[in-house]
C-alpha cells in the first residue's frame, strides 16, 4: 500500500486541462483550476457517465520535463473494473502505486463496477498542496497525463497537468 511521506517542497500547477473534448462516453460539466493571490490552487472536475460501463481502462503517466523533453518516471495501464469487481490483484508495481495514490488523495473517483449510467464523478475544491507529491519525486518540472476509456476505446475522461516542484 502507498504510504504518504512528508515532502519539503512547494508544488505549483502551471497548467491543468481537460483534453480530447468532446468525450464519447461522458459529459464534462466542469474543468477548472483557480489560483488565488496567496498562491493557493484549487482544482475542480465534474464529469457524468452517459451509459453503463462494464469495463473501464485507466492509463496514467508521470514524466519529468527537462526543457522540451519528457522522461518517463512512472506509467501504468489497467482495467479498473476487473481489479475492483473480481478482486484480481494488480501485478504491476506502478498500478499498485496508482491505486494507492487514488485511495489516499482521490477516493471519490473509486466506485463500484459496472459504472452505472448518469454516475457523476465530482472532484470540486481539491486543494493542491505539498502532501500530494509522492516522496520519490525530486524538485523539477513534471507532466502528468490521465485517460479513462471504455472497452470501445471511447474516452470517459482525459486530462493533463504540468507542475513545478521547488
Amino acid at each position: 500500500m502507498y504510504k504518504q511521506f512528508l515532502f519539503c517542497c512547494k508544488v505549483t500547477l502551471k497548467r491543468f486541462q481537460c483534453t480530447g473534448l468532446p468525450y464519447e462516453a461522458s459529459k464534462l460539466h466542469y474543468c477548472h483550476l483557480e489560483t488565488y493571490r496567496n498562491g493557493t490552487q484549487i482544482a475542480s472536475v465534474v464529469t457524468e457517465v452517459l451509459y453503463t460501463l462494464q469495463k473501464v481502462y485507466v492509463a496514467a503517466g508521470l514524466y519529468i520535463q527537462y526543457f522540451r523533453t519528457r522522461t518517463q518516471l512512472l506509467t501504468t495501464t489497467m482495467e479498473y473494473c476487473q481489479h475492483q469487481r473480481d478482486k484480481i490483484p494488480l501485478q504491476s508495481s506502478s498500478a499498485i502505486f496508482a491505486m494507492g495514490y487514488a485511495q489516499q488523495h482521490l477516493p471519490q473517483l473509486l466506485t463500484e463496477c459496472p459504472v452505472r449510467a448518469n454516475k457523476v464523478f465530482n472532484i470540486t475544491g481539491l486543494r493542491i498542496d505539498d502532501s500530494m507529491v509522492p516522496s520519490f519525486v525530486p524538485p523539477g518540472t513534471y507532466y502528468v497525463e490521465l485517460r479513462v476509456c471504455n472497452k470501445r476505446n471511447q474516452t470517459v475522461f482525459q486530462g493533463s497537468l504540468e507542475a513545478s516542484i521547488k
